[in-house]
């Protein structure tokens, strides 16, 4: 299966030269990545896992958080060269190194100006020692376009990326997957028990007479699972339904409501596995949190894991595109300008040395 797959991509890529033999024996000698069927079908199956994943709650926080904070970024210098690094596509490279640990963009050139798509997918092949080469998909809204081109005519963006993989990225959910299975539990789980019937249920004494399709409670009973917030009647074996309501107990003739009541335990449980997603992807959980946005945590969100972040993605833009990109965020910064002006108090201070220009420099006050 791996030969067959690799011939027809070497086939596109020929596009009917007789090179196809050479290729073949490079890729035997181990120039190209091998893979047998049961390697290629776990890629697969935890790519799936990966898509799965992106739907818990804590995913999307962080995703949106890191993609809104990067389309803030200011990028230097301006220029035809760097007219591709908009806003919506910094965005979408964050959230993709949030959520599959990569992202990849065709650099192409449109009326003298960089233009930079993002691929939906991309495979990978070469030594290792470079020389790769990208089979890139473009999505279309009624088609898609695939072609091979070099690895410099590709903006590659990898977070976690192993030495055994160079070429693939992992995303923190992937990098904690156990967290991960856990959270897809706990969703699961509570899912369940916010779908099941909800209602009320009256219990009534029992109509002796009734039986079988007689009973005339039957079509009622049949449609407790649809409930959906009426009022049903439900049948008790406590007493003869013609005995009146004193001969019946006195919890008889209650409304006794059924829908989600599930153990205190998971709700907490929930809360810390989704603490744990947020800072396996570098966001303190208080953060993310009403009413616990502290300006340390801010913070260690901005220089911690920001700006990093942004340095693996400006270094790859720079390679790239062959000029010296760099990624600034000072509106995110102004932010913090009072934990600013207190650094800057403390440096420049009656007690503290440091010259004035020194200390806003540090402190990024310039």
């Amino acid at each position: 299966a791996g030969v067959g797959r690799y011939v027809a991509a070497v086939a596109v890529e020929a596009a009917g030269s007789r090179d196809v033999i050479g290729r073949l024996r490079d890729w035997w000698a181990g120039g190209v990545e091998r893979r047998n069927y049961t390697a290629m079908r776990t890629a697969e199956l935890e790519a799936g896992a990966e898509v799965g994943r992106a739907a818990l709650g804590a995913v999307e926080i962080a995703a949106g958080m890191f993609a809104r904070a990067f389309a803030s970024a200011d990028v230097s210098p301006v220029g035809v060269r760097t007219a591709g690094v908009s806003p919506g596509m910094l965005a979408s490279v964050a959230r993709r190194l949030i959520v599959a640990g990569e992202s990849c963009h065709l650099i192409e050139v449109e009326g003298g100006a960089v233009v930079l798509r993002e691929a939906s997918h991309w495979s990978v092949t070469g030594g290792a020692r470079g020389g790769w080469r990208y089979q890139v998909t473009l999505p279309g809204p009624s088609a898609t376009h695939a072609e091979w081109v070099p690895g410099d005519q590709v903006v590659h963006c990898r977070y976690g990326a192993e030495a055994s993989t160079p070429w693939r990225g992992r995303g923190p959910l992937h990098l904690a997957g156990l967290s991960g299975v856990l959270a897809v539990a706990l969703e699961r789980h509570l899912g369940q028990e916010a779908g099941g019937p909800v209602g009320h249920l009256i219990p009534v004494p029992q109509d002796a007479s009734a039986e079988g399709d007689d009973d005339p409670f039957g079509p009622l009973k049949a449609q407790i699972a649809t409930l959906r917030g009426r009022v049903g009647l439900v049948e008790t074996v406590a007493a003869g339904y013609g005995e009146g309501r004193a001969a019946a107990p006195a919890e008889d003739w209650k409304l006794r409501r059924i829908g989600a009541n599930p153990p205190d335990a998971l709700p907490t449980l929930r809360e810390q596995v989704e603490a744990t997603i947020l800072s396996a992807c570098g966001i303190p959980p208080d953060l993310a949190r009403a009413g616990g946005r502290t300006r340390e945590s801010y913070r260690q969100w901005l220089h911690g894991s920001i700006e990093p972040l942004a340095g693996l993605v400006a270094a790859e833009l720079r390679a790239k595109l062959g000029v010296p990109v760099s990624l600034s965020f000072g509106r995110l910064e102004a932010g913090d300008i009072t934990g600013k002006a207190r650094a800057w108090r403390s440096l420049v201070g009656k007690d503290a040395t440091m010259p004035d220009a020194d200390a806003r420099r540090l402190i990024g006050l310039v």
